[in-house]
C-alpha cells in the first residue's frame, strides 16, 4: 500500500476504526494515528474512546457509536475520504522498525492502571520520598534531596497520576527484558538500559507562564511567574547532563496515558543511535591503532636499511684504508688482493654496490 492513495467512504472507515485499534489500522494505511484521527474527526467519524479495547478484550460488553449523518451541503465533499501513505523511510533502522511493530500489536498497548496497587518498587521508593519531602520547592515542584527516587518533576496536583503513568512505564521497560535503574552518586537520573546502552529517561510537569498583576509586580523583574502546568510529559534526557533530549507531551486530544507505546519506540531510537555512535567510535579507533602500528612498523624497518647502509659504508671504508695500508708491502700485497678475492671479495662488492644504490633511492639527499 505504500506509495497508493486509499479512498473509502465514510461508512467502511466507520467500520474499519470499530473493528482494530487506531494504532493498528494507521499502520495498515501507511500513516500515523494523528493523523488517522484527525482525519476522522475531518470526515465526523466517530472513534472508540479511552479503556475501548481493552474493555473488550476483558470480555465486557462495549457500545459501537453509530455513523452520524452529514448536511446536504457537506455530503458530497465527506462522502469519499483519501489516505495518502507515507514512503517507508529507508534511514530507519531495524531495531527500531521491529519495536514500532511490536508497539502496534494491541495485546501490547501499555495500560495505566486507575489506581496505584502494587507499584514498582522504584515508583513506591520515589512516592514515599516526594511524599516526605522538605516541602514544595519555591516555584511549587516536589523534591527530595536526602532520597534516591525515579526522575520526576511534578507539583503535588499532579503526584498521583504522575505515579500511575511512571509505574505502568517501568512495568513495560522490564516486561520488555530492559533493566531500569537510579543513578549513583550525584547522578540524580533514572535509567532503562537498551540495546546495552543506558538511556535516562524521567516524567516532568511543563512550566506555564502566569502574568502578575499589575498592582503586585515589582519595580525590578519579570512581569510573569511560571507555574507548575497540570501537563505531564515523558522525556528522554541527554546522557551527558539534565537537558531533555526528546519528549513526549500530551495535549488536549490525547492524554499522556495514551502515548506511552510511543514513548518506548522513542527511547529504542535513541538507543539504537548511540549504539551506532559507539560502534563508529570503536571501528575509528581501530583504525587509528591499525594505521599507527603501520607506521612504527615502516619506522622500524627504514631505521633497519638506514642502519645496514651505514654498516655496508663503514665496512667499505675499512676496506680501502686496509687495501691502503698493504700497497706498502709490495710482496705480501698481491697475495692478500688474491685471497680476499678467493674468499669471496667480490660477492662483498656486489653486495656495497647494491646497498648504496637502495639507500639513494630512500634518501632524496643523494
Amino acid at each position: 500500500m505504500r506509495g497508493e492513495v486509499l479512498r473509502l467512504t465514510r461508512e467502511e472507515l466507520h467500520v474499519r476504526v470499530w473493528q482494530q485499534p487506531m494504532r493498528t489500522l494507521a499502520q495498515e494505511f501507511g500513516i500515523s494515528d494523528v493523523a488517522l484521527a484527525k482525519t476522522c474527526r475531518k470526515a465526523k467519524v466517530p472513534v472508540p474512546g479511552r479503556g475501548y479495547w481493552a474493555r473488550k478484550a476483558a470480555g465486557k460488553k462495549v457500545r459501537t457509536v453509530s455513523l452520524p449523518p452529514v448536511p446536504d451541503s457537506e455530503r458530497d465533499v465527506l462522502r469519499i475520504v483519501e489516505f495518502r501513505p507515507r514512503e517507508k523511510p529507508e534511514s530507519i533502522a531495524p531495531p527500531v522498525l521491529e519495536q514500532v511493530g511490536f508497539e502496534a500489536q494491541p495485546e501490547n498497548r501499555i495500560q495505566v492502571a486507575d489506581s496505584l496497587r502494587r507499584p514498582h518498587p522504584l515508583v513506591s521508593a520515589t512516592m514515599e520520598a516526594l511524599k516526605q519531602s522538605t516541602g514544595s520547592r519555591h516555584d511549587g515542584y516536589l523534591w527530595n534531596w536526602k532520597a534516591r527516587h525515579l526522575d520526576v518533576e511534578i507539583s503535588k496536583a499532579t503526584l498521583q497520576r504522575a505515579m500511575r503513568i511512571m509505574d505502568a512505564v517501568v512495568k513495560a521497560f522490564e516486561a520488555r527484558g530492559w533493566e531500569v535503574s537510579l543513578g549513583r552518586g550525584d547522578d540524580r537520573n533514572s535509567y532503562v538500559t537498551i540495546l546495552g546502552q543506558p538511556i535516562p529517561f524521567g516524567l516532568r510537569e511543563p512550566r506555564r507562564r502566569v502574568n502578575i498583576p499589575p498592582a503586585e509586580r515589582r519595580s525590578y523583574g519579570p512581569d510573569y511567574q511560571e507555574q507548575p502546568s497540570g501537563r505531564l510529559a515523558l522525556v528522554l534526557r541527554e546522557y551527558w547532563g539534565h537537558s531533555v533530549k526528546k519528549s513526549i507531551t500530551e495535549t488536549d486530544a490525547r492524554p499522556l496515558e495514551e502515548r506511552l507505546n510511543d514513548f518506548v519506540v522513542a527511547a529504542v531510537a535513541l538507543a539504537n543511535e548511540r549504539a551506532e555512535w559507539e560502534r563508529r567510535r570503536a571501528e575509528a579507533e581501530e583504525r587509528r591503532r591499525i594505521e599507527e602500528r603501520q607506521r612504527d612498523e615502516e619506522q622500524r624497518r627504514r631505521e633497519a636499511e638506514a642502519a645496514c647502509v651505514r654498516g655496508s659504508r663503514r665496512r667499505r671504508s675499512a676496506g680501502i684504508v686496509a687495501e691502503g695500508s698493504g700497497s706498502t708491502s709490495m710482496r705480501s700485497g698481491p697475495r692478500r688482493r688474491a685471497a680476499g678475492s678467493e674468499t669471496g671479495e667480490g660477492s662483498l662488492v656486489s653486495w656495497i654496490q647494491w646497498a648504496e644504490g637502495h639507500a639513494k633511492s630512500l634518501d632524496p639527499v643523494e
